[in-house]
């Protein structure tokens, strides 16, 4: 947790003090509970007396909070700094002119809150003149009310103060009040809203163009001057909500920044890293090394990383697809049923009245029942009543099998279905025809090469490093999801959200391989020297509260309503030729039965007649 820090300067005046040891002390406590603060350093230059720096030490003792006495100068040489300290700093008109900027700057402390108690005619501008008050720290002056003293109270006035930028004048917010009667009042609007207003400070800001989250819009002298996309949006939010300018550069390398082999960050990252630009545009994934030296902001997004390769030639129909709409256990039961139906119908004709009549005995009856399961009718219909329910029976049978299975079939010949080469990224080794790229701009080389899982490691052996080494990887997203076009063996690994981005400009079908992927959190980065942090977070966390966040991954991948082509795919003689199959099996069934039952019709006959 961050220290708080308050400076403590009491500033008497030769006729006397503004401030008294008493309001003094309670003052102190008094924003010391406001600061949640547990100890207290009551700080004092070298030149000035300590006579009464015990008794400012034993007030705050008696009231159960420890406190001590020290230097300013010294603070930075304190072994042990407690979290939560509170400093403070009291100085009399025998200190010298210029003891606050030394308090301010010496000893390397933390940063923190501040207080400084001046008399209420002093111009706060004029007394903070030539001092920087950084943004990001919280300093508070005490000053007394006029008139405050002829009613018989003590009233002061308690007021923060900041500067946005070195160059743009002091900042002043009353941020609460103080009474001998009734104690501290604080305001209740936070920080990121008072402070939310940049007044048109300039940050320098670093950014890989990038479809579909920066894309070029303007150029001049061929360098791109106006960005545009989902990233871009984000970042024109962020500027319409604080009030700043920007100036957007591109590195010179291109690159989103990975560490190099002597160690040193290149790209968006080392930009920001060196503090040559303040913040990252682009979109980065969280990367534990990179957190070393620089910060990110809140999640943006969090998405996949997927394997894609060119769609492969669709499956032809085959005998499978004929069997496919039932299961083997469902044909079973179809033919149980068609069984039973024929011993059914055959022994209720054999018991019944009709039997003289008609013949319904087992060699006819299973055709019979073959043909209703046909949806052919018959050119007699049994008598009984018994044989007819049996029909029945079996048309009602026929009529939902038939349904179910036309259903099935039709779908398995109207969708395509496609067999992908592997199915992983174990697959991907395992198939060795396939090479496999990334966009050499990003730390994915990095996420592979350092990765403790060997599947992943054993990718970057014998895929990856390959690729390095030749300089063979594309620059970008969009060169690399082409090249799966031009090369049927080619797998690239890419963000799902950008190739929807940048699906339209693939000149050939790409599909993803389902379980080849691993996820990620993507966000802006931004230094860690940066005042200004914080309220970019906050900012960020707005967006994602409010539904901003949402608005925009939504206008930028937009569902697309599927157009069908205009040119109907046609149906060629190798997709139909197992169906063919079977009424040609058929006419030679049929012509090899004639031809025997006319040997047996009439061979017999020819044998009498040659004897």
């Amino acid at each position: 947790m961050k220290r708080l820090l308050i400076f403590l300067l009491g500033v008497v005046s030769s006729g006397g003090a503004q401030f008294t040891h008493e309001t003094t002390v309670k003052i102190t406590l008094d924003v010391l509970k406001q600061l949640h603060s547990s100890c207290v350093y009551f700080l004092h230059s070298e030149d000035q007396g300590t006579l009464h720096m015990p008794k400012f030490v034993m007030s705050v003792v008696r009231q159960g909070i420890p406190a001590t006495q020290i230097r300013a100068e010294a603070v930075g040489s304190l072994a042990h700094r407690r979290a939560n300290s509170l400093y403070v700093a009291i100085c009399s008109d025998r200190s010298p002119e210029n003891l606050l900027p030394q308090l301010l700057t010496a000893s390397e402390l933390p940063k923190g809150k501040r207080l400084v108690f001046v008399d209420e005619a002093v111009s706060l501008e004029e007394f903070f003149a030539g001092t920087y008050i950084p943004f990001d720290s919280e300093f508070l002056v005490a000053q007394t009310s006029p008139g405050s003293r002829g009613r018989g109270a003590v009233d002061a006035s308690l007021t923060e103060v900041y500067h946005v930028h070195p160059t743009l004048p002091l900042q002043i917010f009353r941020i609460g009040n103080w009474s001998s009667v009734a104690g501290l009042s604080w305001s209740s609007v936070p920080l990121v809203r008072r402070r939310g207003d940049l007044h048109g400070t300039l940050i320098k800001g670093a950014l890989r163009p990038q479809a579909p989250y920066i894309t070029k819009t303007t150029y001049r002298d061929n360098k791109p001057i106006e960005f545009s996309g989902f990233s871009m949006r984000i970042f024109n939010e962020f500027r319409s909500r604080m009030n700043f300018t920007a100036d957007c550069v591109v590195p010179p390398d291109g690159a989103y920044g990975f560490r190099d082999a002597n160690g040193t960050w290149n790209g968006v990252v080392g930009m920001v890293a060196t503090d040559e630009v303040e913040f990252g545009l682009s979109l980065f994934s969280f990367v534990k090394e990179r957190m070393d030296v620089i910060d990110y902001l809140p999640p943006i997004l969090s998405q996949k990383l997927v394997v894609y390769i060119r769609r492969p030639n669709a499956q032809q129909n085959t005998l499978s697809h004929i069997s496919s709409p039932f299961t083997a256990p469902l044909w079973g039961a179809v033919v149980t049923a068609m069984l039973t139906l024929v011993v059914t119908l055959s022994v209720t004709w054999y018991m019944g009245p009709e039997r003289e009549n008609t013949d319904y005995s087992m060699k006819h009856c299973w055709f019979y029942v073959f043909g209703i399961f046909c949806q052919q009718g018959q050119a007699s219909a049994p008598a009984h009543w018994s044989c007819r329910a049996v029909c029945v029976t079996a048309y009602l049978t026929a009529v939902v099998t038939t349904a179910a299975y036309a259903a099935t079939f039709i779908s398995f010949l109207s969708v395509r279905r496609y067999s992908l080469p592997f199915a992983d990224y174990d697959g991907l080794v395992r198939d060795g025809t396939y090479r496999f790229g990334v966009n050499r701009a990003t730390g994915h080389v990095e996420f592979f090469r350092d990765s403790s899982d060997p599947v992943m490691r054993q990718i970057y052996t014998q895929l990856l490093e390959p690729e390095v080494r030749s300089i063979a990887l594309p620059e970008t997203d969009l060169e690399g999801l082409q090249r799966l076009c031009a090369d049927g063996r080619y797998s690239y690994l890419t963000l799902d959200t950008s190739f929807k981005g940048l699906e339209a400009d693939i000149p050939c079908h790409v599909v993803e391989v389902a379980r080849a992927f691993h996820t990620t959190t993507l966000s802006m980065i931004i230094s860690k020297s940066s005042r200004y942090r914080a309220l970019f977070s906050h900012h960020m966390q707005e967006m994602r509260r409010t539904g901003v966040l949402k608005r925009f991954v939504r206008s930028t991948w937009a569902s697309k309503v599927e157009i069908l082509e205009e040119s109907l795919t046609p149906v060629s003689v190798d997709m139909i030729t197992m169906l063919l199959t079977l009424p040609a099996g058929g006419v030679v069934a049929a012509l090899l039965s004639f031809v025997l039952e006319m040997a047996t019709l009439f061979l017999p006959a020819y044998r009498n007649s040659n004897l």
